[in-house]
Parts: C-alpha cells; sequence; structure tokens
C-alpha cells in the first residue's frame, strides 16, 4: 500500500469524526433556527462557537499527529568475540507524519499472547531505549541476528543459538553480564503451536502516535525476517 493510502486509512476516522461533528453542530443550530428564526438567543449562538472548537481541534491534532510505519528490513554484522558472527537484521521505522513522534519504543512478540513481548533496542547508541524520530526522519530498530560462524562449547555442551536478540539497551544482555559468548545472549524460538510457524511480529509505540505491529517471516538459511502484513491498518 502506498505512503498516502497508508496514511489516509490510519487518520480517516478522526477527520470523519471531525465532519460528523459539524454535521451535527450544523443540524442542532438549523433545528433552533427553525424554532427561533432570526432570534436565536445569543446563549445558543456561543454554544455553537464552543462546539465548533471540538471538531477543529480534532481535524487540526489528526491533520500534525506523528504517524510511524515500518518500511523495509536492513542488514548488518554483529561480532560476538573474535569468532562469532552473527547477521544482523534491523526495520527501518519511518515518521511520515508532521510532528515528531516521541518516546518511541520498539518491541517483538513470539507465539500467540503477549507473554512473549521483548524489548528490543533502537540501532543509534544514544537512543537505545527510547528514541524521538522528525518528521521525514527514520530510526532503525534493531531486531534480532541469525547466526552465521563460530564454534559451539562442545565441552560445555553448548550450541551457539541460531537467532538472538538485544535487550532495549545493547546486544549484550545488561542484565545479567556482558559476554563475550553468544550462549549468553537472549535468544529466541519462532517455533510455536499455532498455525503461522516461523512467524512473529514487531510492536513500536510512541508517547503522541499511533503504534504500528506489523508480521514477520523468519528465512533461518538465509538469515533474514520479511514483512508479510502490516497489523495496523486492519486495528485501526
Amino acid at each position: 500500500m502506498s505512503y498516502k493510502r497508508r496514511k489516509f486509512a490510519r487518520g480517516s476516522l478522526e477527520y470523519l469524526w471531525s465532519i460528523y461533528s459539524v454535521i451535527m453542530i450544523g443540524v442542532w443550530l438549523w433545528y433552533s433556527g427553525s424554532i427561533w428564526g432570526k432570534d436565536i438567543p445569543p446563549v445558543i449562538i456561543a454554544i455553537a462557537g464552543l462546539m465548533f472548537q471540538i471538531p477543529i481541534g480534532l481535524f487540526w491534532t489528526s491533520y500534525k499527529r506523528p504517524i510511524l510505519e515500518i518500511d523495509g528490513v536492513e542488514f548488518g554484522v554483529l561480532n560476538i568475540g573474535t569468532e562469532w558472527v552473527y547477521k544482523v537484521n534491523s526495520v527501518i521505522v519511518k515518521n511520515v507524519g508532521r510532528s515528531a513522534a516521541k518516546n518511541c519504543k520498539g518491541y517483538i512478540l513470539v507465539g500467540d499472547a503477549w507473554e512473549g513481548k521483548k524489548r528490543v533496542c533502537w540501532a543509534v547508541s544514544a537512543e537505545r531505549p527510547n528514541a524521538t524520530i522528525n518528521v521525514k526522519d527514520d530510526e532503525r530498530l534493531d531486531i534480532c541476528a541469525f547466526y552465521v560462524k563460530g564454534p559451539d562449547n562442545i565441552n560445555l555442551g553448548l550450541k551457539s543459538p541460531n537467532i538472538i536478540i538485544p535487550t532495549e539497551l545493547d546486544w549484550s544482555d545488561h542484565y545479567k553480564v556482558v559476554s563475550q559468548y553468544p550462549w549468553d545472549y537472549r535468544s529466541i524460538s519462532v517455533k510455536n503451536k499455532s498455525d503461522e510457524r516461523g512467524q512473529f511480529r514487531i510492536y513500536v509505540t510512541a508517547e503522541n502516535a499511533k503504534s504500528v505491529d506489523v508480521r514477520v517471516k523468519v528465512d533461518e538459511l538465509k538469515g533474514e525476517i520479511e514483512i508479510v502484513e502490516d497489523l495496523s491498518l486492519s486495528r485501526d
């Protein structure tokens, strides 16, 4: 779906409420005029003036608000220690609205329930937990990394995980220790009991914008994720 159609789909509800409000106020004024004629009490006119500010405010808020969308995937390299290499998958989060999106946070959701909801980080180190995305700008959200090469620890029976994910702070798990070994990183499995095997969701929220929610599928052979559905449109 094109940018203009996405923007219209996400903002149309507020615009419609503005139009409906104006129509209802107009009907109310017409009805008042049919009763009092030209002698409509000043209080009625004053109330109508105040009421007209509501749809105008709704329209202006909708017109100026930030609009987030996830637009594609980028790839990078993560080196762990001196022996392990992982392929990083980051999604491009764009703000196509008319004001800055503040306090943006990124999550992934594995499985069918929100128990699998996990925070992930922004690629820019200064904005790892929460990012501000300016108008007509974009930021990269690090989602996951796929195993490329590196040895398993045969002595301890530890296998290098196929898919690892960052915390909201960094790729190393700061809630444990900063490790040089991939098996100490947070790992996920996209295999679950649902019919949508090999898929998970990416969820981005903001302080002053509607959340964006997409479903992605995993190609472990390529070490890549692919966006397959924008769930925000069906939800809105």
